[in-house]
């Protein structure tokens, strides 16, 4: 016949106390027994209170590491932003500056123009070192200038025979003639119309656009000039590259 498993435990429990009664030894082997499977129960019980206490612990620190992390990312956004801005701001102090140097040199040619027109006026500075730094204004902003000169025998300029000369510029295949000098009067105004209708008879060409540049002009000469369709600046910065409309 087979035993089963819970025939044994049957024999155990109707068998161990008498064998306890009958042999004392037994008694003390099975309570030392018990005593070393419980203390492993709780030795084992307090392991696994322990590590639980590990793992609420390190969710705990993880959750607070988190934060903080969160906290570093959310100044180092503010910090990029703050110097992002105050890149803006340098690149554009950087460019208002660049404007006002640019400004400012400007001025200065300005002036320099100003006061070469008044030596040239007064002889102490020659017409035509006057009328190259206008010409280097010119070239500057993209009019590159070029001298005509032309013996006028007929004297139809001047009414005698006597060279001719004037600047001239070809933009975009229009020819524009220029007038510099460090003065103008009402007769320069007639002058530089003859010198025109002379260029496009020798040239056989059309003149596009007719300007008088000069920092001291008297007020019938300019009024003179824009009946004529001329046009009149005080300064190389002035003109224009295009056609005024």
């Amino acid at each position: 016949m087979d035993i089963t498993r819970e025939d044994v435990i049957a024999i155990i429990v109707e068998e161990l106390p008498r064998l306890i009664s009958e042999r004392p030894l037994l008694r003390y082997t099975l309570a030392g027994a018990l005593a070393e499977s419980l203390v492993h129960r709780a030795e084992l019980k307090e392991i696994l209170q322990a590590i639980q206490d590990l793992r609420e612990d390190f969710n705990t620190r993880f959750e607070e590491h988190s934060a903080a992390i969160r906290q570093l990312s959310e100044r180092m956004e503010e910090h990029s932003a703050a110097i992002r801005q105050l890149s803006k701001r340098m690149e554009e102090h950087s460019a208002a500056i660049r404007q006002l140097m640019e400004r400012q040199e400007e001025f200065s040619r300005r002036l320099e123009s100003s006061i070469g027109g008044l030596g040239a006026r007064w002889g102490i500075l020659s017409e035509e070192a006057f009328r190259n730094g206008v010409a280097s204004i010119l070239s500057d902003i993209g009019l590159r200038v070029e001298h005509f000169w032309y013996m006028d025998t007929e004297g139809v300029v001047f009414g005698r025979p006597d060279q001719v000369e004037v600047d001239v510029v070809v933009r975009d295949g229009q020819v524009i003639l220029m007038e510099i000098k460090s003065s103008v009067g009402r007769a320069d105004v007639y002058t530089f119309q003859r010198k025109v209708e002379l260029y496009e008879r020798v040239r056989e060409t059309r003149v596009a656009r007719r300007i008088i540049v000069s920092p001291f002009v008297e007020a019938s000469a300019a009024e003179r000039a824009r009946a004529m369709g001329i046009e009149v600046y005080t300064s190389g910065y002035d003109v224009p590259t295009d056609a005024p409309r």
